[in-house]
């Protein structure tokens, strides 16, 4: 079991545990879990096409925006029962997003599937004056901001669904160095 302040990805399999199952993905091409798929699945995917009107009806509903999706899925969460087991796929700030939004509905760990994040950039908060960057690829920035230089560490904090950036100070090198 993952640190409560580490992202819980983890490989998508189907619970066969759950009444009803949601996959939410920012993507239409990303995998679905594995395994043998439920009765009770819902596909919900971005499209990214102004012109996508949600309908339930459908095998696979479609979302103009991620937005528009993590709208939905608030409403969705609000009203689900007992049994739902909740799969996401994408970009590190749409499974951040989507990540607090299940806890925020009471969904715990383990109603809950990440998978490992498509992409590089992940959403980094300022610890100081707490300014987010949206899409960070590497360890280290400067914060727009505070100006701070920042080291990215891999503590994931649900509240703020960001990546925690902290002070570079002049002791950074030591501790890379393991002094």
């Amino acid at each position: 079991m993952p640190s409560a302040s580490l992202f819980p990805f983890r490989s998508l399999m189907w619970d066969s545990r759950g009444r009803r199952h949601l996959m939410v993905r920012d993507r239409s091409d990303l995998p679905l879990p594995d395994g043998p798929r439920p009765a009770a699945v819902e596909i919900w995917s971005v499209v990214h096409d102004s012109r996508a009107v949600p309908s339930h009806e459908a095998a696979e509903v479609h979302f103009r925006s991620a937005a528009q999706l993590l709208e939905s899925l608030v409403c969705e969460l609000h009203a689900a029962h007992i049994g739902l087991r909740l799969y996401g796929a994408g970009g590190e700030a749409f499974l951040s997003a989507v990540a607090r939004q299940g806890a925020a509905a009471g969904l715990c760990d383990e109603e809950m599937a990440l998978a490992s994040p498509a992409g590089a950039g992940r959403p980094v908060i300022c610890v100081h004056c707490d300014t987010v960057a949206p899409s960070v690829a590497g360890d280290n920035l400067v914060c727009a901001g505070c100006g701070a230089e920042l080291e990215v560490r891999p503590h994931f904090s649900r509240r703020l669904a960001a990546y925690l950036g902290v002070w570079r100070g002049p002791f950074a090198e030591a501790r890379a160095d393991g002094i």
